[in-house]
């Protein structure tokens, strides 16, 4: 995407919100120097505004205006716009006939698991990391996710058959993040249901067979020094209490927090580098 759209990957969050310790790359704020703070982009296309600061943000350098702070939107805005950036080998990977069951997949399967992970996860960090109900049933549908969706996969290459559409590269950035981040930042790990790595583990042969086949499609694209933004959610959780106790921004902390130690990657990327299975 960098050849067309300029990318910047957030440092974490302070009372202020989400923040870009190196500034930001885009017009109207390109060559300014940091902090960059994301409500700026929202002020400026809205005065008024008063709805949650969310990333990721597409942001219109001409209009300045937020174009979108969905990533499935995003994803199918860049699959149909002239140009498409979504494209393999010449072929679309949003194509007319097969966008039905491209969006039911998504309603139906990729986006309610992700949304139980992330909702998983940030109730683990505001009980501060302590186990609740709604933690444990987040963790178990989730769980039961994976399951139906290894089982399809047993079946079939990708998601919708033998050819890759945008929901396999929605859901396979989330199974990169998996085992880097999600198991042990939302405390998945050995936690009630089937609490394994999908890549090194041994309930879902499948997932990871298809994880390894869509790694070698997109390896050149996936910036695995992004994922560490996801170790930075509890202390960001924790500096935004404290921000707003004490009425600062705490720029100090927020550095710390950016540069938090994250668990190396590297036996993940090992996993995902070993050979991919042959057509079904």
């Amino acid at each position: 995407l960098e050849s067309k759209i300029s990318v910047d990957i957030s440092d974490g969050q302070s009372g202020a919100g989400w923040a870009f310790l190196n500034g930001a790359s885009c017009a109207p704020w390109k060559g300014r120097e940091g902090p960059f703070w994301l409500y700026e982009a929202y002020q400026l296309a809205d005065p008024l505004c008063t709805t949650k600061i969310l990333v990721p943000v597409l942001w219109d350098t001409v209009t300045e205006r937020i174009v979108s702070n969905d990533s499935w939107e995003i994803l199918k805005l860049l699959s149909t716009s002239s140009g498409s950036v979504t494209e393999i080998d010449d072929r679309s990977l949003f194509p007319e006939e097969l966008k039905p069951m491209i969006e039911a997949m998504f309603s139906d399967y990729i986006g309610p698991l992700i949304d139980d992970v992330i909702t998983a996860g940030l109730e683990y960090f505001r009980n501060d990391q302590n186990e609740t109900e709604r933690l444990q049933k987040g963790r178990i549908n989730a769980y039961t996710k994976l399951l139906h969706l290894d089982s399809l996969l047993g079946t079939t290459r990708y998601l919708l058959g033998d050819t890759v559409t945008i929901v396999d590269l929605y859901f396979s950035a989330f199974l990169f993040q998996f085992d880097a981040c999600y198991l042990d930042a939302f405390a998945f790990r050995g936690s009630d249901g089937f609490g394994e790595p999908i890549l090194s583990g041994s309930c879902y042969p499948n997932l990871t067979a298809y994880a390894r086949d869509m790694f070698q499609l997109l390896k050149p694209f996936v910036h695995f020094e992004s994922f560490g933004e996801v170790f930075r959610i509890g202390p960001s959780i924790a500096l935004t209490r404290q921000s707003c106790s004490s009425g600062g921004k705490s720029m100090d902390t927020l550095r710390e927090s950016a540069t938090a130690t994250v668990p190396n990657l590297r036996d993940i990327i090992v996993f995902l580098e070993q050979p991919a299975r042959e057509s079904n």
